[in-house]
């Protein structure tokens, strides 16, 4: 993946990693074993310093040299300083005296203030410039176009007359400028890269690095990789499913929110699939691998991402194709400027001005790396959203989708429950019976639901608590999947014991107890509604 500066080799155990890296090297590339998101955190922080020193170095040099009144200033201070050394020399005998160089003083400060930026902060610059000699790049512009402003703005301070009315030729404010924009270009990729790579590196930190299997009735910790289908593992409350599997024993509610966009938890007991990357929440279970490695879902779903992250799409052949042309164009229009400028009798210092204007000019054009950046920032802002595109090619067309669907649940609603209504009925067993207020009602309905972690159960714990509606001790309670809870509740006010049941509509419709048509009504109302 060039746009990620990473490659994932796939070589026989024969061939050792210094192997591969010296043959990477051997092509004219820089390469090393990737020591994680540390790495990529530490080349951020040398850029960014790098950038700091150079802007601290440039702001100065741009000002001095587009700022008349500077340059005067400077000059009548600097002019001063000389003359206090030569009379300090003068009044202890020394036979020594400190000559006004030919150019102003600001000139000199602001080649002085030049030269780290040039030779040193720009180093790689030109280090990576020189290694693709054969092959220009954008850093080719760009070491050309500050080297030589650089050089021309040093022999123009040596060469000028003071006599001469006009300023000396000097560029090294752009030779700076041009460093300064390129690096501040390159520390803002560098963090999109590191954006794109740490919403990959969450997909990764989905799998589990170990799993606990179970052999014979014993179990034991092996690492994730050594996970064989037909094994048995255990998945207890709180972990990471640790791959593909079938639930053989255990009833619990798990996450899959990475696959389904959903965030509702799913209810899983025997025969149910899970999938690798999930998060058990509550049961323990005992899960039969059936997929292993790279045939997971969620491996599946990494290599969707590096494939859209690593695949050019139409915009980006067609930038490549004139990247390859481009800096020799350019190379070859600032030698003909050069000498068009200089057959028709201008100045050499003219001449080069406007060769070095032609590279200046293009230094700064990243035509050939802002749109696979482009795609590789989508398609990680994307998948950290959920979102997995499959093609680059998707990205590009997204511009005529006229009409979308979508899946509502964890998409266009929040995946998490609310209670909206409450349907109150006088008599729901159809039959003389005690008449229970509403309060107690919801008093018994906090109780019993605040003891279960099921989504319905705490939106309805949730929307109660908010109304100030007190709770009740419980006993006895039990959950029934797919059914509902029951328990005990012992009254305040009487301190009897009462059976409280709540079921599901499903639960309601196999029960053997008759329940007024009121209540059936109301439950097929609210279905029809949803």
């Amino acid at each position: 993946n060039l746009a990620m500066e990473s490659a994932h080799i796939i070589a026989p155990d024969n061939i050792s990693e210094d192997q591969i890296i010296n043959a990477i090297k051997a092509s004219g590339y820089q390469a090393s074993t990737f020591k994680g998101e540390r790495e990529s955190f530490e080349r951020s922080n040398k850029l960014g310093v790098r950038l700091l020193f150079t802007f601290l170095l440039t702001v100065p040099i741009i000002a001095i040299s587009m700022l008349h009144q500077w340059q005067m200033s400077i000059d009548k201070n600097l002019i001063s300083i000389i003359n206090q050394l030569n009379k300090l020399l003068s009044e202890n005998n020394q036979n020594f005296v400190i000559n006004y160089p030919n150019a102003p003083m600001s000139t000199w400060l602001v080649l002085f203030l030049s030269l780290p930026v040039v030779f040193i902060l720009a180093w790689p610059i030109h280090r990576a410039a020189f290694k693709n000699i054969l092959n220009p790049t954008m850093d080719t512009l760009v070491s050309l176009g500050s080297m030589i402003a650089f050089t021309w703005s040093v022999y123009s301070a040596f060469i000028f007359d003071p006599k001469d009315q006009s300023m000396p030729s000097i560029y090294a404010e752009v030779s700076s400028s041009v460093i300064l924009f390129v690096m501040f270009g390159r520390y803002l990729e560098h963090r999109a890269k590191r954006k794109a790579g740490s919403a990959l590196a969450e997909l990764f930190k989905l799998s589990a690095s170990d799993v606990e299997v179970q052999v014979n009735g014993v179990t034991k910790v092996i690492p994730i990789n050594e996970l064989e289908i037909g094994n048995l593992f255990v998945v207890k409350p709180g972990e990471r499913i640790a791959t593909d599997g079938i639930v053989i024993s255990g009833f619990s509610t798990i996450n899959n929110s990475f696959i389904t966009g959903e965030f509702t938890p799913v209810e899983v007991s025997e025969n149910s699939l899970v999938f690798a990357g999930s998060i058990n929440n509550n049961g323990s279970l005992i899960v039969k691998a059936t997929r292993v490695g790279f045939d997971t879902e969620l491996a599946r779903i990494t290599r969707m991402v590096l494939a859209a992250q690593s695949e050019k799409a139409p915009a980006q052949q067609l930038a490549d194709r004139i990247s390859r042309v481009f800096v020799p164009i350019v190379l070859l229009l600032s030698i003909t400027t050069y000498i068009a400028w200089f057959l028709s009798d201008a100045t050499i210092s003219k001449s080069i001005a406007t060769a070095v204007s032609v590279l200046v000019i293009a230094c700064p054009c990243a035509l050939g790396l802002a749109t696979p950046i482009a795609l590789m920032v989508a398609s990680g802002k994307a998948a950290k959203k959920g979102i997995i595109i499959r093609s680059p090619r998707s990205i590009e067309k997204a511009v005529g989708i006229t009409d979308a669907v979508f899946d509502k649940t964890g998409t266009i609603t929040t995946g998490k429950m609310e209670l909206l209504e409450m349907i109150l009925i006088d008599n729901p067993l159809d039959k003389k019976s005690t008449q229970i207020s509403a309060a107690t009602l919801m008093s018994y309905a906090l109780s019993v639901e605040s003891m279960d972690s099921h989504p319905i159960a705490v939106a309805i714990s949730d929307a109660l608590s908010k109304q100030g509606v007190n709770k009740m001790p419980v006993t006895e309670f039990e959950h029934t999947p797919g059914v509902g809870v029951a328990a005990r509740v012992k009254a305040t006010s009487d301190l009897s014991s009462h059976a409280v049941l709540i079921g599901s509509p499903l639960s309601i419709s196999k029960s053997t107890t008759e329940f007024s048509p009121k209540l059936t009504d109301a439950i097929e109302k609210a279905v029809n509604r949803a």
